[in-house]
């Protein structure tokens, strides 16, 4: 697992940074090829999600999204072998799927089999799929204060007990951020699951919201003043020791010599 989601990373990285022009790209049109069939395929599954549920995020390597309830996940298909008695399929993963293959396989795809003579066999390619990940209990993403304008990602994935399975773009799990902040919106996080109806979760969250309002207006003075100072406290990380720094000035260093 440590060595798929490795891989995905390094993917992903060289993926999302491919037109830069120190790319590791033989040449920069098959950059752009790449970039745009990537552009490509996650537009055409937008357009068929929103034909069956409605699309959350997307990004350049996958897309969130809300099925129906009543949408089929899984089918078991009985088969004649005896050796297998029976075959389980992701319907999702297989609608996806058929749609790449349709669009988006080579036909002409050439490997050389005798490099004295150039042989070339040809045969149809296609390594472009997707995985299905979760069903997933929720999802909570912040929207734009302005109508058109765009805002960096920040999401919150739930797993049906109630962990959270992805974060991303939050200051919780930052550096170099206030504790407040932190402690803030890991509050505001489990207050989104409460409730059964969008206005009982909203009146949870406005409750951890007003707490943390009350403080700020008061000053915090019905807290002690240990506890203040945690709230008002930044853990940063330091990656080289402290005389690798010589003469360099900064809040960490100054904490770390005192």
């Amino acid at each position: 697992d440590s060595l798929q989601l490795a891989l995905k990373c390094i993917l992903n990285s060289f993926y999302g940074y491919v037109i830069r022009r120190d790319a590791c790209w033989h040449r920069m049109e098959i950059g752009g090829i790449v970039c745009t069939t990537g552009s490509a395929i996650i537009k055409c599954t937008r357009e068929l999600i929103k034909q069956i549920g409605r699309p959350l995020k997307l990004d350049t390597d996958g897309i969130w999204c809300l099925l129906p309830a009543t949408f089929p996940e899984n089918y078991e298909l009985i088969i004649r072998d005896p050796s297998r008695s029976k075959v389980v399929i992701s319907y999702p993963y297989s609608l996806l799927n058929l749609t790449i293959k349709d669009h988006y396989t080579n036909d002409q795809y050439h490997e050389l089999i005798d490099k004295e003579k150039h042989h070339y066999e040809i045969r149809s390619e296609n390594s472009i799929f997707f995985e299905i990940d979760g069903p997933y209990l929720a999802m909570v993403l912040p929207a734009s204060r302005e109508e058109g304008k765009c805002i960096r990602t920040r999401y919150c994935v739930f797993n049906m007990d109630g962990t959270i399975a992805e974060l991303k773009g939050f200051e919780v799990k930052h550096n170099g951020e206030l504790q407040l902040i932190k402690i803030f919106q890991a509050s505001v996080f489990e207050a989104f699951l409460k409730g059964t109806t969008l206005e009982e979760c909203y009146n949870h969250v406005a409750t951890i919201a007003d707490y943390w309002l009350d403080m700020l207006y008061s000053h915090a003075k019905d807290i002690s003043d240990k506890e203040l100072f945690e709230l008002i406290s930044e853990r940063r990380t330091m990656p080289r020791m402290l005389s690798d720094y010589g003469e360099q000035k900064s809040t960490s260093i100054s904490t770390a010599k005192r």
